[in-house]
């Protein structure tokens, strides 16, 4: 009887035994939860700075650049949008590694597609400057939707400039097909930023700072990849 009893409890931890390693193997192979897209609504640009750093992520090519990118939801996946002169000309993914405003990191984990650098092209036909990154460890991000179309008004630019927070603030517009204009500047280093609407949409990129003494003959302080461009890139539309 006693050995049978003893039997019992053995065959009893043997399956509660089984019942937690299952748990465990179920635990590490379930997928990170998808963080919940900010939905467009009016009122996103009355955010003070502090509440809009969440909204920008910092962008490291481990010994050359930090730059500044967005997250967006597209699908059931996370992507993280920036320049594309803000990476190497061959990116390396093990070399590029994202962060939120709380010093979280996550790796990169695949390159969904790439445009020029801005530079290259010389200022000619719609401004192709982006690239769009898978992230390993998407619930830290807080994703912001895309714009479908070209946008005119106010906006906010939270960016990560030379590793320094900055938000801009001012109007954007455009004329022709091949980028917007802002009435503003970031300091150099804040390529990659999303410029947002006050409907908390991503309406563009922050690209490139026009000097003083250019501005005073264009009327206009920077310019931004209208985002747009990405969305028909990345829709085939």
């Amino acid at each position: 009887m006693k050995t049978s009893t003893q039997g019992s409890i053995c065959r009893g931890s043997l399956c509660i035994l089984a019942v937690c390693i299952l748990l465990l193997v179920g635990c590490e192979s379930k997928p990170l939860p998808v963080p919940i897209q900010r939905p467009a609504a009016d009122g996103f640009c009355k955010l003070n700075d502090e509440m809009l750093q969440r909204y920008v992520v910092a962008i490291n090519v481990l010994g050359e650049s930090s730059s500044s990118g967005v997250a967006t939801l597209i699908g059931h996946k996370v992507y993280i949008i920036t320049n594309r002169h803000n990476l190497p000309v061959e990116p390396t993914l093990e070399n590029i590694k994202f962060r939120n405003h709380l010093y979280q990191y996550s790796a990169a984990t695949a390159v969904v597609t790439m445009g020029h650098d801005y530079a290259d092209e010389g200022g000619l036909g719609p401004a192709r400057d982006y690239a769009v990154l898978a992230v390993e460890t998407p619930s830290i991000f807080a994703p912001l939707p895309l714009h479908p179309g070209r946008h005119q008004g106010s906006v906010v630019v939270p960016s990560y400039a030379s590793r320094l927070y900055e938000v801009g603030r001012g109007v954007q517009w455009f004329t022709d097909d091949r980028f917007d204009r802002l009435d503003f500047s970031l300091a150099k280093g804040a390529s990659g930023a999303p410029v947002i609407s006050c409907r908390g949409e991503v309406v563009g990129l922050y690209t490139a700072l026009i000097r003083p003494e250019d501005y005073n003959r264009t009327d206009f302080k920077g310019i931004s990849t209208p985002i747009v461009v990405v969305v028909r890139d990345l829709t085939g539309n």
